[in-house]
């Protein structure tokens, strides 16, 4: 099961930095925001049904055992990030199905920017 906490992180990671990257070049060409989002579509496409995949794994077998011990020790920085992907996720899917709605436009680029943040911290707290 740590195996699998670790493949979701790794995954929501994964998913991070393409976010970030995407966002980044929104930053740098803004009138091409739809053109950069659709490049980057069907990797994201991959990435979340990747996350889910194993996400899904994690619950049915935590619902079959319980949770892990690890889990119940799991930091607060950690699990912030791994709430921090998974509201990049929401964000997005929010952004993509209401495109015309700046509030889901910036809401999707908070939650990449403080994903940023919460993985910094927990970079500056391990040195």
């Amino acid at each position: 099961m740590v195996d699998m906490n670790k493949k979701l992180l790794h995954a929501g990671y994964q998913l991070h930095l393409v976010f970030d990257e995407m966002v980044q070049d929104i930053r740098k060409d803004p009138d091409n925001w739809i053109m950069i989002i659709e490049k980057n579509i069907d990797q994201i496409s991959s990435l979340i049904s990747a996350y889910h995949k194993i996400a899904a794994t994690i619950t049915t077998n935590t619902r079959k055992n319980g949770l892990p011990a690890h889990l119940k020790s799991a930091s607060d920085d950690t699990l912030k990030v791994m709430d921090g992907f998974n509201d990049e996720i929401l964000t997005f899917d929010n952004f993509v199905d209401n495109s015309d709605h700046i509030k889901a436009f910036t809401k999707f680029f908070r939650a990449v920017n403080y994903t940023n943040e919460l993985l910094l911290e927990l970079k500056l707290q391990n040195k």
